[in-house]
């Protein structure tokens, strides 16, 4: 916008300029005896002072409307920045595990009235996630040395679901899918 001023001030002082050129007398003297030459001279600065105005008069359009553009867009850009900031903060992932963790670490903990089993429900919980991440495909782990009140309490909680062949095997239920009867409370297929 700055530009455009600055623009505008030259275009203003190159104007007076050629007005005062135009405004000068001839040079020479003795062209000033002769009528028609003189003519001739003011017809010639007549029509160079018109031409350069109109030059003249078409960049300051220009750089007016290129000025109006810029103040649009900075408008624009102002209407942005704000509408950007006034955005909510959008929680980091980090902040999301820690009250995850958080949950998880309180729930298992008031589990079982025994640590050892409260440590073994954290251990296959981080288990089936960490097979659900890494082996998707197949995500069943083995069960064998897992206390069986540890096991009992994940399936009756609805979390896990056994292998339909291998026994010994469990795998997360898809939580992620949608439920396709509401009669029903978790879908029983990874996808």
């Amino acid at each position: 916008m700055e530009e455009a001023q600055e623009e505008c001030r030259r275009l203003d002082r190159a104007i007076l300029e050629a007005q005062k050129n135009l405004a000068a007398p001839p040079t020479s003297l003795q062209a000033t005896q002769d009528v028609n030459v003189l003519r001739q001279q003011l017809t010639q600065c007549v029509e160079q002072h018109r031409i350069l105005l109109q030059e003249l008069e078409q960049e300051l359009r220009v750089a007016k409307s290129t000025a109006e553009d810029q103040q649009t867009l900075c408008q624009e850009l102002h209407e942005i920045e704000q509408a950007w900031q006034a955005q909510p903060e959008i929680p980091t992932s980090s902040h999301s595990e820690k009250a995850l963790l958080k949950v998880l670490v309180s729930l298992t903990e008031h589990a079982f009235a025994d640590p050892e089993l409260c440590v073994q429900l954290r251990l296959l919980l981080e288990w089936l996630l960490n097979a659900l991440w890494e082996q998707p495909d197949d995500p069943y782990v083995r069960t064998k040395g897992l206390d069986p009140s540890v096991l009992a309490f994940v399936q009756q909680a609805q979390l896990i679901e056994h292998h339909p062949s291998q026994a010994g095997l469990v795998r997360l239920v898809a939580f992620h899918e949608p439920m396709p009867d509401p009669q029903t409370l978790r879908p029983t297929l990874y996808k």
